[in-house]
């Protein structure tokens, strides 16, 4: 949608990786709380690589209700940072609400978010309050919450939140796409104006979640790459620290050959120098082979759309 003129109000992207059974009950709810609001909506559900029949029954619900849905389906499973990206691409509201339709955060609380939100915030997120999920990923939420929090100085609490309201204009000045997905790191360091509103988080009544301990470290891995760039390429630091020292330790025993009592500095000096070249060489070997990955990786697309389900015409029209 991008450059075409907005359609709606809001667009609610939701991904959906083998959510099934309750995927008709997330709906029902959703359109039933977006029809109580005053505000024009579309939905555009995201086919995750599922392997179970969600998407028969995405098709099967996208023409319950009069709500304009689309439904996108992608190749493989990418995770929900891609699939949401994907959703962006058929967004056709000024604004962007991202929901997660597992029914931990109910669908009736966007309201709560909206009732705030204007186009002077970047984003309004919601804060799940008595966390349903067990004690080591509370607690492993908590640790990456205050880390992130305390780096970025943001009034958040839950930066992990599966609903949230983003102001149109600032997801779409990142040009998000197949080569370009959301980048959770840029865009926290990019948040300003930013609040966080209360919403209840209930127990997940089918399927098993989806955030393993791995997906939980490589969300927070791509957010700290960005917001503590110095640490990320760890390979090459202490390769580097390693020459520097290298380096420190020839001067010092160039200036003061008396600290270093060695009798044979001849052979010395010249092994020290040989060994510090080799160290540098090393690292510069090791920072090209790393910013060549950087590079092959960009060119790789994040997520291929297989097949994309519009809404039907007579829907199109639905809201005044």
């Amino acid at each position: 949608m991008k450059g075409a003129p907005p359609l709606y109000d809001f667009s609610v992207i939701v991904p959906c990786f083998n959510e099934a059974p309750s995927l008709r009950q997330f709906h029902d709810r959703l359109v039933a709380a977006l029809g109580a609001m005053n505000h024009c909506f579309d939905i555009i559900y995201v086919n995750d690589g599922s392997t179970d029949s969600t998407l028969d029954c995405l098709l099967e619900i996208q023409n319950v209700g009069r709500i304009p849905v689309t439904v996108v389906e992608l190749v493989q499973n990418v995770g929900q940072t891609n699939a949401m990206t994907a959703g962006l691409q058929y967004a056709a509201g000024r604004h962007i609400i991202f929901l997660d339709c597992d029914l931990q955060v109910a669908p009736e609380d966007i309201h709560l978010l909206l009732d705030i939100f204007d186009e002077n915030y970047d984003m309004v997120s919601g804060a799940r309050t008595k966390r349903q999920d067990n004690i080591f990923r509370v607690w492993l939420s908590r640790l990456g919450n205050a880390f992130i929090r305390r780096a970025l100085g943001l009034p958040l609490y839950d930066f992990g939140s599966g609903m949230k309201v983003l102001n149109g204009a600032f997801v779409r000045a990142f040009e998000p796409g197949p080569f370009r997905p959301i980048n959770p790191g840029a865009m926290m360091l990019s948040l300003r104006h930013v609040t966080e509103v209360p919403i209840t988080h209930h127990v997940r009544e089918s399927g098993r979640s989806r955030w393993t301990l791995r997906r939980f470290f490589a969300l927070y891995h791509n957010i700290f790459r960005h917001l503590i760039p110095f640490i990320y390429p760890f390979t090459i630091a202490p390769l580097f620290m390693l020459s520097l020292v290298a380096f420190a330790y020839f001067a010092l025993a160039a200036l003061h050959p008396e600290l270093f009592p060695i009798t044979e500095r001849v052979s010395f000096i010249p092994m020290l120098i040989a060994f510090n070249i080799a160290l540098s060489f090393a690292h510069f070997l090791l920072l090209g082979e790393y910013v060549l990955r950087g590079s092959n990786q960009v060119q790789e697309p994040a997520y291929i759309t297989r097949r994309v389900f519009p809404p039907e015409k007579q829907n199109t029209s639905q809201q005044s």
